[in-house]
């Protein structure tokens, strides 16, 4: 492999305890932004619903101004909504004790919580954690094409507010806006992570090109809410994304892009919890077998010691680098049928793509888009059950597997799996040429 400035390591194998293994929400947001609950309400969701961390990466803010309060309003409204009185007297019952809450001339309010506060009240150490974040979000970024496109980072242990960055395009905006980041993580005293979110949403707005641009972009939501807008379906596909970067990268020495996934939650009542934006829907397992802290846990993100799901989980994971193999086992359910697939792009694959445009019904959704080539990303093996192995050939720029259950998932939008699954992250050999 080529060798460059970038520094390309080996994905960690799936071993070790399962008290090792950490169920995390890298994205949620409340009313500190447009999710329809209060903070306080989404973390005690996140924590009964069993999770061991919970990020909420609420759009553009950092949740830290100590005197933010909301008037208690007869209904949602519109975007970016309200604190609704059905929502408000349901977070009362739930949480007796918790809201701060004051009237004044017969009107109701309520004061959003700062992380600080969260943390305070709601953090256990050792056993359940609050890691601060934030959603960078450009929206509607105007393109040389034309259209309008949106481009969200979310950003993982750094307590401080970020304002989107626009550039001339794509490319140029993800490179301010990580540079922004890198900014702040060199100030900071702890270990930081940035995620590109839904790449796809909401319709297709993040290329392949965006990322090769940056490749210090080394995570990516392969499971989100999914998008309401249809996408051409010969353009791409969540697994083709992935595939494009990582060929191109592996190629050229210029690191890998590992995956994430999560419900970016907005809805936390029980009419919506389970369905699109919802919780619990999709979600990581991260590794840590040191003491369990933020720091541990977003250390261990970085190196890509994690896997994404939407519902079905690993038992094992091993990559054997003398024979180059790839073993997998799913933690299989009674009644459930599974199939796992292997998938590679060799060395040398096809580079060239096609562009085509695809108008939409106003300006914000025209599109210019490539296509490229059927060599990337390509099933090697497919078999049907909950285990299974895979030897990579010399010319496989790297492996990664998928087990795919036959249970259905509850999210209606596109983009988003019909039935439950869980990605590796991609392994592969380095050689010199």
């Amino acid at each position: 492999m080529k060798q460059s400035n970038m520094t390309v390591t080996m994905t960690p194998s799936i071993t070790g305890e399962a008290s090792e293994w950490k169920k995390g929400a890298l994205h949620a947001h409340t009313l500190w932004s447009d999710g329809r609950s209060l903070p306080e309400v989404a973390i005690h969701t996140y924590r009964e619903l069993g999770y061991d961390f919970v990020c909420l990466s609420d759009h553009n803010v950092f949740q830290s101004a100590p005197q933010v309060w909301l008037t208690v309003a007869p209904e949602e409204g519109s975007w970016p909504n309200h604190l609704a009185k059905a929502e408000y007297e349901r977070s009362r019952e739930l949480l007796p004790d918790s809201l701060d809450e004051k009237n004044v001339a017969f009107r109701t309010f309520v004061r959003l919580k700062t992380f600080a506060d969260l943390r305070r009240e709601f953090e256990c150490p050792g056993k359940f954690l609050l890691v601060g974040g934030e959603e960078i979000t450009v929206m509607e970024q105007q393109m040389p094409d034309g259209g309008r496109r949106h481009y969200h980072l979310n950003i993982l242990n750094l307590e401080e507010n970020f304002l989107p960055l626009f550039g001339k395009d794509g490319a140029e905006t993800i490179r301010l806006n990580y540079e922004q980041y890198r900014n702040a993580q060199q100030r900071a005293k702890h270990p930081t992570f940035l995620m590109l979110n839904h790449p796809f949403w909401p319709r297709w707005d993040i290329e392949p090109g965006d990322l090769l641009a940056n490749p210090e972009v080394q995570h990516f939501e392969i499971c989100n809410n999914g998008t309401d807008v249809p996408i051409p379906k010969d353009v791409c596909s969540r697994e083709k994304f992935w595939d494009i970067v990582l060929a191109h990268r592996l190629e050229d020495g210029k690191g890998i892009l590992y995956a994430a996934a999560g419900d970016d939650a907005h809805f936390y009542d029980p009419d919506r919890i389970h369905n699109d934006a919802g919780c619990n829907l999709a979600w990581v397992m991260v590794h840590c077998p040191d003491e369990f802290t933020a720091d541990n846990i977003t250390e261990a993100l970085n190196r890509g010691d994690y896997y994404p799901t939407c519902g079905v989980l690993w038992s094992m994971v091993e990559f054997d680098s003398t024979t180059n193999t790839l073993y997998v086992k799913a933690q299989a359910e009674k009644n459930v049928n599974y199939r796992i697939e292997f998938i590679t792009t060799k060395r040398g694959f096809n580079r060239r793509f096609t562009e085509a445009d695809y108008p939409g019904p106003t300006d914000v959704l025209f599109r210019r888009l490539p296509t490229y080539s059927n060599d990337i990303g390509r099933t090697v093996l497919a078999i049907d059950g909950a285990e299974g192995s895979y030897t990579m050939m010399p010319d496989d720029l790297y492996v990664r597997a998928i087990v795919i259950s036959d249970r259905a998932t509850t999210v209606s939008l596109e983009m988003f799996p019909e039935t439950e699954r869980a990605w590796t992250q991609p392994y592969f050999q380095v050689k010199s040429r």
